[in-house]
């Protein structure tokens, strides 16, 4: 049943017509937006069948004339199989919103939860474009994201700090680099912000220096230490995941 619940927040309140995740961004540069986040952890060898389940939805789904778009990601790195499912939402009225096309494949989700999924988590994240990178990533294949969560006491510190680092890694790079996002409430242990970097294929990872590098060479060692230690003091705990992304389970409209 809890597997069930988190993929009806997938199936009933997609929204008819929303734009692609990059066409979103665009429209709504220097605005915020909510990201909505499902993982799917999945039982050992049974990935090819939740891929194949997942795929009889979206054709479920389109079959019945829905409009929405979405992006499906599989983590490279960490336990297990884990597979993301996201899309965004302008703004939180947007989920009184019910997509009838995804209503008429209800009957599917069962079938893609069971016996396939280990567990789900469901995160609500909202867009930060004031510490972001103005222009949005187009032809994504690779997602790097990585995740912070805070002291108790550092929330307001941590905010501090990222607009601190993102106006200096603008002035040694000429631009932003990521994109942040601020989790929206979430369970006991779940990080607070993310941010990725998004990659047209895995070989750009070659070719792209570390941010700290970066600043050091433009900054001096001796700024770029002091910017890592103020960084980092709030921060509880910080891990990073590569994403590859499945074209054909997701959707982009003509």
């Amino acid at each position: 049943m809890k597997h069930l619940s988190s993929l009806l927040i997938l199936i009933i309140f997609l929204i008819p017509g929303m734009l692609s995740n990059s066409a979103q961004a665009r429209q709504q540069e220097n605005m915020e937006f909510i990201r909505v986040i499902l993982e799917f952890d999945i039982k050992e060898g049974h990935s090819k069948k939740f891929e194949d389940h997942l795929m009889a939805w979206k054709e479920c789904y389109l079959s019945n004339g829905g409009q929405t778009e979405w992006s499906v990601f599989y983590r490279m790195n960490g336990e297990g199989d884990n597979y993301v499912f996201t899309y965004v939402k302008p703004n939180w009225a947007a989920f009184d919103v019910k997509d009838e096309a995804a209503a008429e494949c209800f009957n599917l989700a069962e079938l893609m939860v069971s016996p396939d999924v280990k567990s789900t988590r469901t995160h609500m994240t909202k867009f930060m474009p004031a510490v972001s990178k103005a222009t949005p990533a187009e032809d994504v294949s690779v997602i790097w994201a990585t995740f912070f969560r805070v002291k108790p006491s550092g929330y307001a510190h941590f905010l501090e700090n990222i607009n601190t680092i993102t106006n200096h890694i603008a002035e040694v790079e000429g631009s932003k680099r990521g994109y942040w996002y601020q989790y929206q409430g979430g369970g006991e242990g779940y990080p607070h912000f993310f941010v990725t970097q998004a990659f047209g294929d895995f070989t750009s990872l070659d070719e792209i220096n570390g941010v700290w590098k970066n600043l050091e060479e433009g900054l001096g060692k001796k700024k770029k230490d002091e910017l890592y230690q103020e960084f980092f003091e709030p921060v509880a705990s910080i891990y990073s995941h590569i994403y590859r992304r499945l074209d054909e389970h997701s959707h982009e409209n003509d």
